[in-house]
Formats: structure tokens, sequence, C-alpha cells
């Protein structure tokens, strides 16, 4: 429905089958939709930075290099 309501995507039908018959990977539309999403409201390049940034964080488990970082002390306070 996302597709169909949210996106530009004319492949539908391709879409609707891949997920009835098998061949498509509920993950990889996902992304797709994803993609498209950010594509529309922020531009394709962005969309790929922010596929990418996912990719790294949740499939290859790698830490960002620019996550917040708190130090507490021993009164537990933050700084």
């Amino acid at each position: 429905k996302y597709f169909e309501n949210c996106t530009r995507v004319t492949n539908l039908d391709d879409i609707k089958k891949s997920l009835e018959d098998g061949t498509g990977n509920p993950r990889d539309l996902k992304r797709s939709l994803a993609r498209e999403l950010v594509s529309i409201y922020h531009n394709s390049k962005l969309a790929l930075k922010a596929e990418e940034d996912f990719d790294n964080l949740f499939i290859k488990k790698d830490i960002p290099d620019d996550i917040l970082e708190l130090k507490i002390d021993s009164n537990n306070s933050m700084s």
C-alpha cells in the first residue's frame, strides 16, 4: 500500500507478484520503499547515503563515528 499511495513507482503489479510467489525479499522491498521515499522528500544522493548508513549499522553491525558519547561521574551526573 505504501508503494501505491506514497511513491511514484509504476511497477506495482510486479512488486505484488514477487511477494506472492516468494521471489521478492521483503527486506529488499522495504529498502527500495525507503530509498524511494527519501528520494521524493530529499534527493537520490541522500537516499543512497541513508541506505548505506542503515546497512552499515544493521547489516554489517558497524558502530557510527558520530555517535554521542556521555560520561557519568561518580555523582551520577552526565558531562
